[in-house]
């Protein structure tokens, strides 16, 4: 007979056993890499506005807060429909300098001796729990070949570094480079930009990087990674498509009926649908406005980039962009970043666009301008978003090049409202404002904002 002493011990140790089974299980189906045709994949919340109460929010203390007044304007098939004006919030609450560049640093041989690096674009996603960042580390060539004298050891221009966070950003993996290998050339070799983005339970994160195309010409062309499989994918494009330039890149992506899309470009409006296989992405366009033939011009088109378009409510997304303006009195480049508003129903189309976001003045002063030869005033340049809830967005981006940080945006509740009040209610547009009508009202409300004078 087994005394009671005994069979409780044995209960205890088959019920040990259970739990460590359980719990082993639940850690290697999170960690193990899934096979066969990722295709098949499917994540049932893509297609939905965020579960606010579902998503985590980071949890950090805010520095360098500021509030100001946010000008921006609604815009109908006709143009500018209604102007609207809120106050806003900006601060900091996450800098990932200089820890990123001091890790990164000792992943190149010799630390990199004299080179100077610096972490730019910081592409921010929530998946599977786990906020993942990849971030540009750039060797500011320019500066050594400016100089005519290079330092003893030269590497690559640029890599990306990735690591994941939890909601207190505390560090869940050690970071490490992304491992890829990408073409050479004289100078801005390398990935660089890059966004993250899920589609179908996919972590993907779209980059741009030169390379020499079949017309023996450089490009400087996006591409996707999908980041569990370490598979590299060039997008293809069929079927009527513009004049090809040496630069193509900036492809905001957004999930609508559970369809792969990307926005080429915002003004003239240019929308791609892309079909992505396992290690293939076969692209047309679904609008193509403009000029086919024409050469891109800099100076008409500042509203060229941004976060990916996260689903705030219904059809309606939010990115936040940013606008490349040269000054008249020099010609120098000036940055902005800016609020927009994208609907897909009937029609994809802009709906809304923000004068310039501003941040605390001492924040932007803390940061030297790397590039000071051709940028003159300090800039925020965003590549990520969160969407923390219905009135609050992290943007993930770099100041003046020097440094990558977490900002938080507060205010939106107010003008999303109005936007999309508004847009159902008054307007009612069919296929969004006219040519260039974005462009314009971006240039105006920079020199409204700053008194300077754009091209």
């Amino acid at each position: 007979m087994i005394s009671k002493k005994k069979l409780l011990g044995l209960m205890l140790i088959v019920l040990c056993g259970l739990l460590f089974t359980k719990s082993t299980e639940r850690f290697f189906i999170y960690h193990e890499k899934q096979c066969g045709d990722s295709t098949s994949r499917n994540n049932t919340r893509s297609d939905k506005a965020i579960n606010h109460e579902e998503q985590s929010k980071l949890i950090l203390n805010e520095t360098f807060k500021h509030h100001f007044e946010l000008d921006g304007a609604v815009f109908s098939d006709k143009g500018i429909a209604l102007s609207v004006s809120y106050v806003v919030s900006t601060s900091l609450v996450y800098s990932f300098s200089p820890r990123v560049e001091q890790s990164a640093r000792k992943m190149y041989i010799l630390d990199g001796r004299d080179n100077k690096l610096y972490a730019n674009s910081p592409a921010i996603s929530w998946f599977r729990g786990r906020l993942f960042t990849v971030l540009r580390i750039w060797l500011q060539n320019e500066a050594y070949e400016k100089a005519q004298k290079w330092p003893a050891n030269r590497f690559q221009d640029n890599t990306l570094f990735t690591q994941q966070f939890n909601k207190f950003m505390k560090p869940l993996t050690n970071g490490s480079l992304v491992g890829m290998v990408t073409p050479k050339w004289h100078l801005g070799d390398g990935p660089i930009e890059p966004r993250l983005f899920t589609f179908r339970n996919r972590l993907l994160m779209t980059f741009n990087t030169g390379y020499i195309s079949s017309h023996d010409s450089m490009r400087d062309f996006t591409f996707i990674m999908d980041i569990e499989s370490n598979v590299l994918i060039r997008p293809r494009i069929h079927g009527s498509k513009p004049k090809p330039e040496t630069r193509d890149k900036h492809w905001i992506p957004y999930i609508d009926n559970n369809e792969l899309y990307f926005v080429h470009g915002f003004d003239p409006l240019r929308i791609l649908k892309c079909q992505l296989g396992a290690d293939t992405c076969d692209c047309e366009f679904e609008i193509l406005r403009g000029n086919l033939t024409a050469e891109f011009s800099n100076v008409k088109t500042p509203l060229r980039g941004g976060t990916p378009m996260e689903k705030y409510k219904g059809s309606y997304y939010i990115s936040i962009t940013h606008a490349t303006l040269y000054k008249k009195a020099t010609s120098v480049r000036y940055y902005t970043f800016n609020v927009v508003v994208f609907c897909t129903t009937p029609k994809p189309r802009i709906v809304y666009v923000s004068g310039p976001i501003k941040i605390h003045n001492d924040l932007s002063k803390k940061y030297p301008i790397v590039r000071s030869w051709m940028i003159e005033n300090p800039f925020v340049f965003p590549v990520g978003i969160l969407l923390e809830d219905m009135d609050s967005v992290i943007i993930g981006g770099h100041i003046s090049d020097h440094s990558s940080v977490l900002l938080r945006l507060t205010g939106l509740q107010a003008i999303m409202k109005t936007v999309i009040s508004s847009d159902q209610e008054s307007f009612k547009p069919q296929q969004g404002p006219p040519d260039y009508a974005l462009q314009t009202y971006v240039r105006d409300a920079a020199t409204k904002s700053e008194g300077i004078q754009f091209h």
